[in-house]
């Protein structure tokens, strides 16, 4: 999976404001592919772009969305509405 699939992935966007929300954006580390094959941490104004890009989770896609939500129409993310919805009562908890 490369950045921009991560990106995209309603799944992803949902665990990684899980992680800010419950334990802050300290020690998150964002890595990419380098051209030797091992990971290079991102790092600069680019992190705080991809945070930016992450937190809008309901406009990533799910598997379902991909396959135009197949035969039966349906698509996955009403299941995540109520677990993001525990989420964002956590940061208005905090705020």
């Amino acid at each position: 999976m490369d950045l921009k699939s991560y990106k995209n992935s309603c799944w992803h966007r949902a665990e990684v404001v899980s992680r800010i929300v419950m334990g802050g954006k300290e020690g998150l580390t964002v890595a990419v592919s380098d051209k030797e094959g091992g990971m290079k941490k991102v790092g600069g104004g680019g992190v705080s772009d991809l945070f930016m890009d992450l937190i809008d989770v309901f406009g990533g896609d799910l598997p379902c969305c991909m396959v135009l939500h197949g035969a039966k129409g349906r698509c996955g993310k009403p299941k995540l509405m109520e677990p993001m919805l525990a989420v964002y009562c956590e940061l208005y908890k905090k705020r």
